[in-house]
């Protein structure tokens, strides 16, 4: 077998055809990959779109095709753009596919992608929905219902891709690829998309070409520091499963913590199922015995060990994989979480010079939400060079000394985070730990300080955002015009009512992250290893530039800079 082709152009002969795909017209193609499932990316099948008429699939399971290898090259030719939707997964299966098969890797520039061109314009990002709601094409099928289909065929639970019948993979993917190519003609003609979307567009998708550079680098690990953090978090389980033991019951069972806790007269709610008590994060941080305490954090070393050790022993490097695709646009680290890491652990990572350098944007959020909400208070406060958490401090606790150690200014400072993201009383309170009371107060008295940043907070959340372009889509923008989607109803007003402001102040943030990205890596190409939130990683020495300050005009972030032996 050559090929499996969908069109309009059955006429043609096989070799017709063949060679139509391998010659491409107007050096333009769509692409799509399937793989075994989400987690394995190997690939089982590639396929590529000549024009939103020619769809072809090219398998390598069950059958491999006689011009798989050819096929495949097109995705390395850079004289060719290759349109992907989410091209994070297509590119990283097809370079999977290159390393275990010894071929050059596929070209990472001349692309584009409509899951970022959607993104941007504020539309639904999923390929299927686009594909329905702005092509008006009801033929296309998801991998769940191809799923689900192979499970009543093969008469299992649990199945793949490789269960599923060639010819339904191949036209799904048939259809993904059409859709694809249709889509990347059809979205810059939306009522969305303008000049400023445009360019939130092509900075992501450049940067989304050197972030796949920057994750192939990744961090020496410290065996030495792994092995001393490793035996200390291994030694603090064991104690508290022998106490677990003694006392009769498995700390590792869910079960019989609950069990244990009910005798010794804790009310636990039931599960879901009914089935049995339920000892979630959630109830347990409300239950007052100490032994609640102890279970969660038992949970959380094990969860240290199995997220953020166990995956690094034996391995010389650590690596990340980065996404665009949240939807405020912020850049995102998946496989292993880098971003996630807890600083007391990022000492296992080493920089390859003896030297790490820092970029980081101070007080990004807050700085952002003066800028936008042109409030008095905080405006005055930057431009005296006060920071905000001390105007917080004194504003809330007129009567205390300020001190930036104290538990008051860390206070002031974590609620100034949680009030420009909408926090309710409630919230503040239990992620806070203080009562409900106290908790109300310093929230009045925070919005009585700001009070034009609470207006403006007021304002977003009384603003109908439903676009006029007959979609039915409501979306905000950020302060480089990037369109984001807001949720949909079922969410709940509140939520939405959140996103409103929290899309709005994040999504400027990350416009202006990724671009100081982008210009660092244009400008100087220093040895970037990782973009943490507001901080950027360089493995040696180096000076963040100035002009990183002002990503956008007349909002100053100032990019302070540090350096150290370890990941701190």
């Amino acid at each position: 077998m050559k090929v499996i082709y969908h069109g309009t152009n059955n006429h043609l002969t096989s070799d017709d055809l063949v060679n139509r795909l391998l010659h491409p017209i107007g050096g333009i193609i769509a692409v799509d990959v399937e793989t075994v499932s989400l987690i394995d990316k190997t690939i089982i099948g590639i396929g590529i779109a000549t024009s939103p008429d020619d769809t072809y699939y090219v398998p390598i399971y069950p059958v491999t095709s006689e011009i798989l290898e050819q096929v495949y090259l097109l995705t390395t030719r850079s004289n060719i753009k290759k349109i992907y939707h989410n091209g994070n997964f297509d590119i990283e299966g097809l370079r999977q596919y290159a390393i275990s098969h010894d071929l050059p890797e596929p070209d990472i520039w001349n692309i584009g992608d409509t899951n970022l061109m959607a993104n941007n314009a504020g539309l639904w990002p999923d390929l299927h929905t686009l594909g329905r709601e702005l092509l008006n094409d009801y033929s296309l099928f998801t991998i769940p219902q191809l799923l689900d289909e192979a499970r009543r065929l093969v008469g299992k639970k649990n199945v793949t891709m490789l269960d599923v019948e060639l010819d339904k993979v191949a036209l799904k993917c048939c259809n993904d690829v059409r859709t694809t190519f249709r889509l990347y003609e059809f979205i810059p003609t939306h009522p969305h998309w303008n000049d400023k979307v445009k360019e939130c567009y092509e900075v992501d998708l450049e940067l989304t070409s050197w972030l796949k550079l920057i994750s192939r680098k990744g961090f020496k690990i410290d065996h030495q520091e792994l092995n001393t953090k490793y035996n200390k978090l291994i030694l603090e389980a064991e104690v508290m499963e022998d106490w677990a033991e003694e006392e009769g019951f498995s700390i590792s069972s869910n079960q019989q913590v609950g069990m244990y806790l009910a005798e010794r007269g804790v009310v636990l709610p039931l599960t879901k199922s009914g089935r049995q008590l339920d000892t979630s994060e959630e109830v347990l941080e409300k239950v007052k015995h100490p032994v609640a305490k102890t279970v969660l954090d038992y949970r959380g070393i094990r969860k240290t060990l199995s997220t953020y050790i166990e995956p690094y022993i034996g391995v010389e490097r650590g690596y990340t994989n980065f996404r665009l695709d949240l939807s405020t646009g912020r850049l995102a680290s998946f496989d292993r979480n880098f971003q996630n890491i807890p600083p007391d652990l990022r000492t296992i990572f080493s920089p390859d010079s003896g030297i790490f350098s820092y970029g980081d944007m101070s007080q990004a959020e807050m700085r952002t939400f003066a800028f936008i909400t042109k409030d008095p208070v905080m405006a005055k406060a930057y431009s005296d060079g006060i920071s905000i958490h001390e105007i917080t401090f004194r504003g809330i606790y007129p009567d205390k000394v300020y001190d930036k150690n104290s538990h008051d200014y860390t206070l002031a400072k974590s609620f100034n985070f949680a009030m420009i993201f909408n926090a309710e009383d409630g919230t503040l309170s239990s992620r806070f730990k203080v009562p409900y009371k106290l908790a109300s107060q310093i929230k009045n008295d925070w919005l009585e300080l700001y009070h034009v940043g609470h207006q403006w907070m007021l304002q977003m959340i009384n603003t109908d955002f439903t676009c006029n372009c007959g979609c039915g889509l409501a979306y905000v923008e950020d302060t480089f015009g990037r369109k984001m989607l807001l949720p949909d109803a079922f969410r709940g007003q509140k939520h939405i009512d959140t996103c409103k402001i929290s899309y709005t102040i994040q999504g400027s943030v990350a416009s202006a992250n990724k671009r100081a990205l982008l210009y660092t890596m244009k400008t100087d190409n220093p040895d970037m290893r990782l973009q943490v939130h507001d901080e950027f990683i360089v493995d040696g020495d180096y000076e963040f530039r100035e002009e990183l300050n002002e990503m956008y005009p007349g909002l100053y972030i100032p990019f302070e800079n540090k350096k150290t032996a370890k990941w701190m």
